[in-house]
């Protein structure tokens, strides 16, 4: 009995060499590897892969690490042993110094057995002879600067301050590529492969300057973006911020938005005027003015310390806010409707003693048929303390609050005038507040 047991033993172990042998030789096998120990970034560099293998393949990876970032990778299907060839993009990426980057191969059967092989290639970036600047009109050559090796720049007696622009890198060397830079709006930064213009912007009339940096991504001029003389924070996901206090009355210019024509302007807080600025209609105050690039408008709401502003019914300060349905909404209900949503809720402007304003347009940020008005008054920007019936009293031959939750709504019969302005002037003087209602164009 115990040499019958030894002799099971004997075999297991057998069997698990075996076994393992079995496993090894499933492994395919990178028999060799040719690619270039250095390109440039921006290249599509050639390779070629020797496979073999006891099973079938399935394919060959090529990837390329930026330190622990893939950048870039390609694929080959493969049956057979053999040799493969294809090419590696090498992407050119802002902020990226020159180095040592890693290619890494797998070699997969259709097992997913595989084996991994890892090479280092380095990576410099082009010395490009001139880079291209492109407008609607015209072409101009942008010239490598003598102070800094990767900056670019096109003295031209431009034709105008506003010159929105493409930026092209020709293909550099045996294996570069074409390289094109635009605009990404939500963020206001130049990448690479963007199709939209770059809003250059100059305080210069004529002649001056328009440069580009390929290491660092960075091209002037830029008129900062402003509103009233203050700087807009960095944008994040295309909204950028200012906080600050203004003035009733006070001449607000919107500076470094070339396309500002196209931006939505809320005439509930900003009068234009003929010059292209505005006049704030607001009283004295701390306002958010968020410019959002996603939908082009400028948000203002009026705000107290260090949070927005609710309205307090004993000194009259604050604001008042509007919230409604599918059909209410700045800078239009197609767009951005509010639907209840409290974070969309749209403050009316503080005109002073106890006044406050909110002019909507119909067909825009109001819906002019009755079965799309639907709105109502709140204290704060969202759910709380609301403008029910018995606080709320609307003086119109428009609009009515027919029941006791305070909801405004169109008349039977009524509708509103496509592209007129509707104005509501909540005086809060007293209780229950009256809120007339006057129409303009």
């Amino acid at each position: 009995m115990k040499k019958c047991t030894l002799f099971i033993l004997m075999l297991a172990v057998l069997f698990c060499f075996v076994s393992c042998d079995d496993d090894k030789d499933k492994i395919p096998n990178l028999v060799s590897y040719e690619i270039a120990s250095s390109a440039h970034f921006g290249d599509s560099i050639p390779f070629s892969v020797t496979v073999d293998g006891n099973e079938p393949l399935n394919k060959i990876k090529a990837s390329l690490y930026y330190g622990d970032v893939l950048v870039s990778e390609t694929f080959i299907p493969a049956n057979n042993p053999g040799k493969y060839s294809d090419k590696l993009f090498i992407p050119l990426l802002g902020n990226i110094p020159d180095g040592t980057a890693q290619i890494k191969f797998i070699i997969k059967n259709r097992e997913f057995d595989f084996i991994a092989s890892t090479v280092d290639i380095n990576l410099t970036r082009p010395k490009y002879p001139y880079l291209i600047l492109k407008t609607k009109s015209r072409e101009y050559k942008m010239n490598p600067s003598s102070t800094n090796e990767h900056l670019y720049v096109a003295n031209e007696v431009f034709p105008a301050q506003y010159m929105p622009a493409l930026i092209v890198a020709p293909a550099y060397g045996e294996f570069g590529n074409e390289i094109g830079f635009g605009w990404v709006k939500e963020n206001r930064v130049i990448k690479e492969n963007q199709i939209d213009s770059i809003p250059f912007l100059s305080d210069a009339v004529g002649s001056y300057g328009i440069s580009f940096n390929t290491l660092s991504y960075e091209g002037k001029p830029f008129v900062p973006p402003s509103f009233g003389g203050i700087p807009f924070s960095a944008p994040s996901n295309g909204l950028s911020i200012i906080e600050n206090e203004f003035t009733q009355n006070q001449n607000i210019v919107i500076g470094g938005y070339p396309d500002l024509k196209d931006w939505w302007i809320d005439p509930t807080f900003l009068d234009k005027n003929g010059d292209g600025s505005f006049t704030l209609r607001a009283k004295n105050g701390k306002y958010r003015i968020t410019a959002d690039a996603n939908l082009k408008y400028f948000r203002i709401e009026p705000m107290v310390g260090s949070t927005l502003a609710v309205f307090n019914p004993t000194t009259k300060d604050g604001t008042i806010w509007i919230l409604g349905d599918a059909y209410v909404g700045n800078p239009s209900y197609a767009r951005n409707n509010i639907n209840w949503s409290e974070s969309k809720g749209i403050a009316a402007a503080p005109l002073g003693n106890g006044i406050f304003q909110i002019k909507f347009i119909a067909g825009t940020t109001l819906r002019g048929s009755a079965s799309g008005v639907n709105m109502k008054f709140f204290y704060q920007r969202g759910f709380g303390v609301e403008f029910t019936r018995d606080k709320i009293s609307v003086v119109s031959d428009l609009f009515e609050t027919p029941a006791a939750d305070g909801n405004i709504r169109l008349k039977s019969g009524k509708t509103l005038v496509s592209g007129r302005k509707y104005v509501f002037t909540v005086n809060t003087s007293s209780l229950p507040t009256t809120a007339t209602v006057t129409e303009e164009n």
